[in-house]
């Protein structure tokens, strides 16, 4: 293997056995990540991190290769995942998913603040992410917006990145050195104090919070005013209005000081507001399906009150699963069903419900004449959350 022949922030230049540099993405203490090309055809881009072992203490370099490890258990669509590894007698190579998007701090700067519904697709991914990580026992330790990466095509993505700090860690397990970013850090770390796998969720709570506002809960120009108060445990507060119920739920009980009341991972994965089970997959689509079949019998039995309920349920599945095709034929095609079930949905309601909202349709037919597929399935989306509410007692 050929090593680096030299290596500067402004011209990457090194011979790396199947690949080619073509730029830096950025770099740290102890490391420099930069773009590169396969050279085996593959007009597919990678991610190169380039860690230079003489900067490492005996500590950094077990970090190191406890990452490489841990990655190489990762397979997982918002988990960036790595393709392979090398060395030589100076440098550690991980060559790494390339993410065109950037992190997710470049991204909520560039707009200010973010959407909730936008929040909520991220909220989504990352929790999906960590569920896995559960799955494997592992703990992250440096969630934060710098270490979640985006990708915009076919759609926009999030995954979790840098296992620096990472560190497999059973349900039973405690800690106590400090590790990950100050800002993001739990209460119960940032105070030297034990902590264990609920210091991943005070991140998501700070993460989802500044996605939403634009700041972290707790401004500090210094980490002793950040210490102080978390000492102080100041209130935090999602302010009334501002999102919606579920949201807020979410966020105030990720923000929670003492991990013993903060929200655990079951509940977490299990809240409304990641509604988790209705996310786009195969299997979702499967029970979409089924769901439409039953719907379509009671239909047809003039079981009425039962046929609502299921087509809500169907479309509950379904129409996040439209959302996320990229084929645009197979997508306009599943759009037409889920406007044939809808109208079908709405039909029931008036019958069931007397309630004439005939004008209320049209309106909305009127409205939507502009709209695009996404927009229009959105719509739908808010609609049915509305006839989720109506009592079928």
């Amino acid at each position: 293997m050929s090593g680096p022949s030299f290596i500067t922030k402004n011209r990457p230049s090194f011979l790396l056995d199947g690949y080619k540099i073509v730029g830096v993405i950025g770099s740290g203490s102890y490391s420099t990540v930069y773009k590169g090309i396969p050279q085996n055809g593959q007009e597919q881009f990678v991610a190169i991190k380039c860690v230079e072992k003489s900067k490492l203490s005996a500590s950094g370099l077990e970090n190191i290769l406890t990452e490489i490890q841990m990655m190489k258990l990762m397979h997982h669509e918002f988990i960036v995942e790595m393709r392979e590894f090398q060395w030589d007698e100076k440098f550690i190579y991980i060559i790494l998913e390339y993410c065109d998007g950037g992190d997710l701090s470049t991204f909520i700067k560039k707009r200010r603040k973010l959407p909730e519904r936008v929040v909520q697709k991220f909220m989504r991914q990352l929790a999906l992410g960590l569920q896995f990580l559960r799955s494997k026992d592992i703990c992250h330790f440096d969630l934060k917006p710098q270490n979640l990466l985006l990708i915009t095509k076919p759609t926009l993505t999030l995954k979790i990145a840098d296992f620096g700090f990472a560190q497999f860690l059973s349900k039973d397990a405690h800690r106590t050195s400090i590790r990950g970013s100050p800002l993001y850090m739990a209460p119960e770390m940032l105070l030297k104090k034990h902590y264990d796998a609920k210091a991943d969720l005070w991140s998501v709570g700070i993460i989802a919070y500044e996605c939403l506002f634009g700041k972290p809960p707790l401004p500090s120009a210094t980490c002793q005013e950040l210490v102080e108060a978390v000492q102080a445990m100041v209130p935090i507060e999602v302010p009334h209005g501002s999102v919606s119920d579920d949201c807020q739920s979410l966020v105030s009980s990720l923000l929670v000081y003492d991990p013993a009341k903060r929200i655990g991972f079951e509940k977490f994965f299990d809240h409304p507001f990641l509604d988790l089970e209705h996310c786009p997959s195969e299997s979702s689509y499967e029970k979409a399906v089924k769901l439409v079949q039953k719907a379509v019998v009671l239909d047809a039995d003039k079981n009425y009150k039962d046929a609502f309920t299921v087509y809500c349920q169907a479309l509950r599945y379904l129409v996040p699963y439209v959302n996320s095709l990229t084929d645009g034929v197979l997508k306009r095609s599943c759009y037409d069903k889920v406007l044939e079930y809808t109208k079908r949905a709405e039909e029931i309601k008036v019958v069931l419900y007397k309630f004439d909202d005939s004008k209320l349709a049209k309106n909305k037919r009127t409205q939507n004449s502009s709209k695009t597929g996404d927009e229009l399935v959105e719509d739908d989306q808010q609609s049915f959350r509305t006839f989720k509410t109506i009592s079928l007692i």
